[in-house]
């Protein structure tokens, strides 16, 4: 790989006239390097001279004083190379027809010709090379009003689900140092971090790609179906388009190892107290975590995800849509968990007040209201990826399915060992038992 680290790449440039003029040997040294090379000339006759010298370069034409042949060859350019990663522009123009004068003798006409084709022509290449479904920024994006209710629903949703594993920090609190006051900071930060790149993200893909439903429009179902995958290559280039892979694996990786994490500390949880068979509370005697839960949760976790994605990839969507279904029903069951069981504080002070009754009944009747609104849409048959049973919609199906069948374990759980569910085992000044 040589210096410029050009190898593989694709580079056009404008200007080369003959072997004397600057873009030759500029293209010269970038062919070195083991870059592409794409040959822009002004005429017919500068496209034979060069033929001349290069039989096998791929040559094209364009007068840029002209926009509507700066659009066409970029047109004709991004069609057979549809990942440009740089353009060269070593252009210069004066007209001499009159031959030389002074300078303070140039004509208005001339010295804006000259301008025009040296110095503006970079702006319109510029232009015309660039992203063609982009589009700029604007605040309406973030504006609500124009959605339908079922639409605003369905993006808090999707945005619930993108959010979970944020509160993994808060489930290893007891595993952590100065557990009263680092993992409730660790969770803030995590919750900022994520709505902050989603934003970056977000926004970037937008402005870039637009929301057409051609070429690199989000709105085009090819682009749809695998957004970063059709982006990358044209956004980073040829060899640093590979690391967005490879973060997309580690965020793949990261998500997985949340699942497991979480869980395995509420199994762990359940098995202290009894709401789940007691060999789950085992720990790891050398390591002190809750070893056969961890072991459960990550062999579920991945076989779920792993079945799910050679089953089908329609499934595997409708399967995310009812996890969002699931996210709401546990968190506004917990958020009203939480005003009960410090019923007997509410009103102690206003700091109990504001985050033991007012924060959690806002979140609690808000995820209550976003899972009504979820289960009606969710029966209809094209919700999701279309697929049903019995004309009610898969994701409606699997969402309580889940639910319910969590339902009939916690009936066989009670009478298998009823102690929890008689308040036996865990009762406000219940000590820790596990940590």
């Amino acid at each position: 790989m040589g210096f410029l680290n050009l190898e593989g790449k694709t580079i056009a440039v404008f200007g080369t006239a003959n072997k004397k003029s600057v873009a030759f040997h500029i293209a010269d040294t970038i062919a070195k390097e083991g870059a592409k090379v794409l040959y822009i000339v002004r005429s017919e006759t500068r496209r034979e001279g060069l033929k001349k010298i290069l039989p096998t370069a791929e040559i094209f034409l364009c007068d840029v004083e002209h926009d509507d042949q700066i659009e066409r060859v970029c047109r004709e350019i991004t069609a057979k190379h549809p990942v440009l990663h740089g353009v060269v522009h070593s252009i210069a123009f004066a007209n001499y027809s009159e031959g030389f004068k002074p300078f303070h003798e140039t004509k208005r006409k001339d010295f804006l010709q000259s301008i025009s084709v040296s110095c503006y022509s970079l702006m319109a290449i510029a232009k015309s090379v660039d992203s063609e479904t982009g589009m700029p920024f604007s605040l309406d994006w973030f504006n609500p009003s124009g959605l339908t209710m079922s639409a605003f629903v369905a993006g808090l949703s999707g945005s619930i689900f993108a959010f979970w594993g944020w509160d993994v920090c808060m489930y290893m609190n007891e595993e952590s140092k100065d557990s009263e006051k680092l993992p409730g900071r660790a969770a803030l930060l995590c919750v900022t971090s994520i709505l902050l790149i989603y934003l970056l993200v977000s926004v970037a893909t937008q402005m870039y790609a637009g929301v057409g439903t051609e070429g690199t429009g989000l709105g085009n179902e090819d682009v749809a179906a695998n957004v970063f995958g059709t982006l990358a290559e044209p956004v980073l280039g040829g060899t640093l388009h590979y690391f967005l892979f490879l973060a997309v694996l580690a965020s793949s990786a990261a998500s997985l190892i949340a699942s497991f994490l979480a869980i395995s500390r509420t199994i762990l949880a359940m098995g202290t107290y009894r709401a789940f068979p007691r060999k789950l509370a085992t720990m790891h005697p050398k390591y002190l975590t809750p070893s056969y839960a961890t072991v459960l949760s990550g062999v579920a976790a991945g076989v779920f995800y792993a079945v799910l994605t050679f089953v089908s990839q329609n499934v595997l969507t409708d399967m995310i849509y009812s996890l969002g279904i699931m996210i709401c029903f546990y968190y506004g069951l917990t958020a009203f968990s939480c005003i009960w069981y410090f019923r007997h504080e509410l009103f102690i002070n206003g700091h109990s007040f504001v985050f033991k009754l007012l924060f959690p009944l806002l979140g609690g009747l808000g995820l209550t209201f976003v899972l009504a609104v979820t289960l009606r849409d969710s029966a209809a048959p094209d919700y999701g990826s279309g697929a049903s049973i019995g004309g009610i919609g898969l994701v409606l199906i699997v969402g309580v399915g889940m639910i319910l069948l969590g339902v009939v374990f916690m009936m066989w759980q009670r009478m298998r060992d009823p102690s929890f569910f008689r308040g036996e085992t865990l009762r406000h000044d219940t000590p820790i038992l596990a940590g």
